[in-house]
């Protein structure tokens, strides 16, 4: 199946369901859909539940996603435990390819070991931005799949490269490359769209491009019209990445009309957002940001804080922009100020976001490509208003946080050892943000403790009169993005 892998697979006494999955397993779908359908008008129980996951299965194979999450969720309500699990899956997989990526994960959150499951879960972390626990669904996922489900492998693949992309990591793309030596047949549409945005972030844009255009094709063909219009976001990204501005807003404007006859706010986001970056390419630095601001609103109605302060930094880039060549004293200092409200709060809290990570590379590398430009950028303006302090205790708070990447662990290593004798307990209660300079040293492989989080660091004083510039700049932050910064203990820098 396209989009679900194997068929759920009959019971013992299934006759006429065990004839109509192996006309699915042989790509009958036309031959294998009466069976299906007789099978669940005249059975029941566990027999029915099958015949409806499998009838989930070829809807959303042939586009009618809402058919298929009819059937999935009819499957989920009659089932035993043990067939609900692969019914479940499907229904979480109607519901990511519907982008109700919330839905999907609440549904997900039932099932233990299903490969299935486990990578439409990855998926949807992915695409909510959240790769702290993408990177680990993601590997969870292949795991299952290269040993339960093979024809899986080649998407979970591209899922992990997506998901390490993320944070940086340089060898994403052998995790493509792997796919590819796996994959037995042409890319089904969703994986096709994954390889799309692997190939933009990586900045291959005639790939990307190739594979946005040919999943859009797919998808509309399927009439999955929300999922056509990422496609199309992905498109107008590459279009803005080559200063093709007209085609890009051309690629906008329909996305969008689709986007929000789907309701798919979150994607709004993004269509906002890639909008912004088009006008400051055009330097329409106003225009700019009132479309940033729309993507903010979007953001903070659903209560995605790290969106927020993605989209502010973008806004500071727009502001710092505008300044251009103004020369005139207090209407420059007035535009970097501007500026610096915004982009300082954001890296504060992008930079605090390293926390929802397990100390290690991954952490590291969020640090690296995602906060530290922001950083940079809030830096920039600092140095531009001459505020000498206020860059001072922004470099020694920024010190203060724990970047250790030990690297890989060996099986010999006294750090495995110690690993397994003192090993962490899965709670939800945080550790002392002291802990994870020692755990950073400990943690490294898959076989890693569960840890939920730690503590927050405290702010560094850095003045010695005891009086700091940058704390109102962390309260902000904490106001505006909902998250912890820093604790209130204050620890001195000398």
């Amino acid at each position: 199946m396209m989009f679900t892998g194997d068929p759920v697979p009959p019971g013992p006494d299934d006759g006429l369901l065990t004839e109509a999955v192996e006309r699915l397993t042989a790509g009958d779908l036309d031959g294998a859909l009466p069976l299906l359908h007789r099978v669940a008008d005249s059975s029941s129980g566990d027999t029915r539940a099958r015949a409806l996951s499998n009838l989930a299965a070829v809807a959303l194979d042939r586009g009618d996603v809402e058919e298929s999450i009819r059937f999935a969720r009819a499957a989920v309500d009659i089932a035993s435990p043990d067939v609900r699990e692969a019914a479940t899956a499907r229904l979480g997989c109607a519901l990511l390819v519907a982008a109700r990526y919330d839905e999907a994960l609440a549904v997900l959150s039932e099932v233990d070991d299903s490969a299935l499951a486990a990578h439409t879960r990855a998926r949807a972390l992915v695409a909510l931005g959240r790769p702290a626990e993408a990177e680990p669904a993601a590997r969870g996922a292949l795991d299952l799949a290269l040993v339960t489900a093979p024809a899986l492998a080649p998407g979970a693949l591209v899922t992990l490269a997506l998901a390490v992309q993320a944070t940086g990591d340089q060898e994403a793309g052998e995790h493509v490359r792997f796919a590819a030596e796996l994959r037995t047949a042409a890319p089904a549409p969703p994986e096709r769209e994954d390889l799309a945005r692997f190939a933009l972030g990586a900045g291959d844009l005639g790939t990307a491009d190739r594979h946005y255009d040919l999943a859009a094709e797919q998808y509309a063909a399927l009439g999955i019209e929300v999922r056509a219009a990422h496609c199309l976001l992905g498109r107008a990204a590459v279009a803005v990445r080559r200063t093709r501005l007209t085609k890009a807003n051309r690629l906008l404007r329909k996305a969008a009309e689709a986007l929000v006859r789907a309701g798919d706010d979150l994607a709004l986001i993004e269509c906002h957002t890639i909008h912004g970056r088009m006008l400051l390419q055009a330097r329409l630095h106003r225009a700019a940001d009132e479309s940033f601001l729309a993507a903010r609103a979007l953001a903070v109605e659903h209560k995605a804080w790290h969106e927020v302060a993605r989209v502010d930094a973008g806004r500071a880039e727009a502001a710092l922009g505008s300044i251009g060549r103004l020369t005139r004293g207090s209407t420059r200092a007035e535009r970097l100020r501007s500026a610096l409200n915004l982009a300082l709060p954001a890296a504060l809290a992008t930079d605090a976001l390293r926390h929802r990570f397990a100390p290690g590379t991954a952490r590291e590398r969020w640090v690296r490509s995602v906060a530290d430009p922001v950083l940079a950028l809030a830096l920039r303006i600092i140095a531009e208003l001459g505020l000498t302090d206020l860059a001072l205790e922004v470099l020694e708070n920024k010190a203060a946080g724990v970047a250790l990447d030990t690297g890989p662990s060996t099986p010999d290593s006294e750090a495995l050892t110690f690993r397994s004798a003192y090993r962490m307990a899965d709670t939800d209660e945080e550790l002392p943000y002291a802990a994870a300079a020692l755990t950073a040293g400990l943690r490294g492989g898959p076989d890693s403790a569960p840890v939920k989080g730690f503590a927050v660091p405290p702010a560094v004083q850095a003045i010695p009169s005891g009086e700091s510039l940058l704390e109102p700049w962390i309260e902000a932050a904490q106001e505006r993005y909902r998250l912890p910064v820093r604790s209130a203990e204050r620890v001195r820098a000398w």
